[in-house]
């Protein structure tokens, strides 16, 4: 068993013995530092933001200056070089973002039990147990190495 979330452990929901069936939650996870990689998602959007305002303006006014011959090509370009990479940094803020959220959903179901079926398209080389036991070493599937 294992848990796609590092953390400590802050609450076993079973014992040993107890039976168990695919996507109980087994253990919750203290993941606090999750709602502050939120707070710094958040922070890094709205900045993202504010760049992508300020170069969309600043091409706008080489736009214009280039298009009345005041401003020179590489001005111009540089206006635009500008604007893109600052829709790039916005869009990459914002998969930051929707990254961090999936790992906080995930967060919410944190020590679920999965049958290996759900996670490796290789048949499973024997039955898993179906009931909790004392930690005992596992039995890796040689495909995708999870127990």
């Amino acid at each position: 068993m294992s848990t796609k979330l590092m953390g400590t452990v802050t609450a076993v929901l079973v014992h040993e013995g107890d039976a168990v069936r695919s996507g109980q939650v087994l253990v919750q996870i203290d993941a606090r530092d999750l709602n502050a990689k939120a707070n710094q998602a958040a922070a890094s959007i709205a900045d993202a933001e504010a760049m992508q305002r300020e170069a969309a303006a600043h091409a706008a006014r080489f736009t214009a200056l280039y298009n009345d011959s005041a401003a020179t090509k590489a001005q111009y370009d540089a206006a635009q070089t500008g604007l893109a990479r600052a829709n790039a940094g916005l869009q990459a803020a914002r998969a930051g973002a929707s990254e961090l959220e999936a790992v906080r959903s995930y967060a919410c179901g944190a020590g679920a039990i999965r049958r290996h079926r759900d996670r490796c398209a290789t048949p499973t080389p024997a039955p898993l147990p179906r009931l909790v036991h004392r930690w005992s070493p596992c039995r890796m599937c040689p495909a995708c190495g999870s127990p």
